[in-house]
């Protein structure tokens, strides 16, 4: 009898202990510090090696890789695991670690709970697309980038798809019927803050440019825009960083990047803007409008500079600019 209370009273102080010892994990992401130009290549370089350990996987570009072992940054690996298949990889893409059952092998969508899920952001390595719950409700925030095409860093090679073999212009928020003066909020812009939203880009396209939802007063201050990949860190594209001024009441500015980007898709972008005045006026997206786009700003800058990027991962409202990606 003694010894069945010992085992019970033992089993009971288990319990409390995984009840109390569960939290959620952060699936580890760190960057490629070497490009993977074979498919059949046995080893990989990463940036920093945290969770790349024997039995993990590694997830990168849509492809899943076995961990067999690591020495320093150089990982021995499995290509082509979980159903996956080897592919080429650039320098700088994200990559991510973990146990097994840390990753999915089916979609999310509709409503969530963050306290509930072992690790977040989510990855399904069967379609690529990676998910996390934001505002109570499942996005998409990265997805497969064209798995067997030639990279170079976040750009599409080739082949470029054109505005002519679909729809050519990318919103933060969904444009309807509804006037552009009344769309979001009349912001007034700070000089040193840059305004940023993120973009869904759902296949492959070459962009010109970002088109800005200017508000009733223009014609003063001077715009700068540019365009960020998913993981944040350097901007891939920008406008002319001496500033383009305001032009259009209530309507949407095209500015042009000095150079177009081959955008790899399916993928989520940051639209950041800057002003470089307090005159005149810009749309923002406000609050409980569209609350699955995560959207902030970051202080403390100086107009024309595009800093690396920390990604934004809340919703601020009247932060985000109303814009395209085009």
């Amino acid at each position: 009898m003694r010894k069945l209370q010992q085992f019970l009273v033992l089993v009971v102080s288990l319990l409390v202990m995984a009840s109390t010892s569960w939290a959620q994990a952060t699936l580890t992401s760190t960057t490629l510090s070497a490009a993977v130009t074979s498919a059949s290549a046995t080893t990989i370089n990463v940036t920093v090696a945290t969770d790349f350990v024997a039995g993990n996987l590694a997830y990168v570009d849509a492809e899943a890789m076995r961990v067999r072992s690591a020495s320093g940054t150089t990982i021995s690996v499995i290509r082509g695991s979980a159903g996956t298949r080897a592919v080429t990889h650039a320098t700088a893409a994200v990559i991510y670690a973990g146990p097994p059952n840390y990753f999915s092998s089916y979609n999310r969508a509709g409503s969530c709970t963050s306290g509930n899920e072992l690790v977040l952001p989510v990855i399904n390595v069967s379609n690529g697309n990676i998910y996390q719950c934001t505002s109570s409700l499942w996005v998409i925030i990265g997805g497969p980038v064209n798995a067997g095409l030639t990279l170079t860093g976040p750009t599409l090679a080739t082949p470029v798809i054109t505005s002519s073999t679909g729809r050519a212009q990318y919103c933060t928020v969904a444009i309807g019927s509804v006037a552009y003066g009344s769309l979001g909020t009349s912001t007034t812009p700070v000089a040193t803050t840059t305004y940023l939203a993120e973009v869904y880009l759902p296949r492959s396209l070459t962009l010109t440019g970002i088109k800005i939802l200017n508000a009733a007063t223009v014609g003063t201050d001077k715009w700068a825009v540019a365009l960020y990949p998913s993981a944040g860190g350097a901007a891939v594209a920008t406008s002319a960083l001496a500033g383009t001024t305001t032009a259009g009441a209530d309507a949407f500015q095209t500015l042009a990047f000095t150079a177009t980007y081959a955008a790899a898709g399916p993928a989520r972008y940051w639209i950041a803007a800057q002003v470089n005045g307090t005159t005149d006026r810009f749309r923002t997206i406000a609050t409980l409008t569209f609350v699955d786009v995560l959207a902030g700003s970051v202080t403390g800058g100086t107009f024309g500079t595009f800093a690396s990027l920390t990604a934004p991962t809340t919703f601020t409202a009247d932060k985000g600019p109303i814009a395209c990606i085009y």
